[in-house]
């Protein structure tokens, strides 16, 4: 999911559901959608398992995104953490 906040309001502007390009893919699949999120100009990442130490968090990292683990069940509830951090709440 794609969630695109407005920086002026702080609210969310939009959320794109968009599938992995790359789910099929056999070898480096990992790095392969790393790069598709690196050409999407994402700031941050949100997953649910460690990329510690693995290719895809060298490419994040490499080009200055955010990894974020989180444990919800759904993005909904972090997506609301992510607003009120913006807005100010969160702090």
């Amino acid at each position: 999911m794609f969630v695109t906040l407005n920086s002026a309001d702080n609210t969310i502007e939009k959320k794109d559901v968009v599938p992995n390009p790359y789910c099929h893919e056999e070898k480096a699949k990992g790095i392969r959608v790393a790069e598709w999120l690196v050409a999407q100009k994402i700031d941050k990442v949100f997953v649910r398992e460690s990329l510690q130490g693995k290719g895809p968090e060298h490419v994040l990292a490499n080009a200055g995104v955010q990894v974020i683990t989180f444990e919800d069940k759904n993005l909904d509830p972090v997506v609301g953490r992510i607003v009120a951090e913006h807005s100010g709440e969160g702090k």
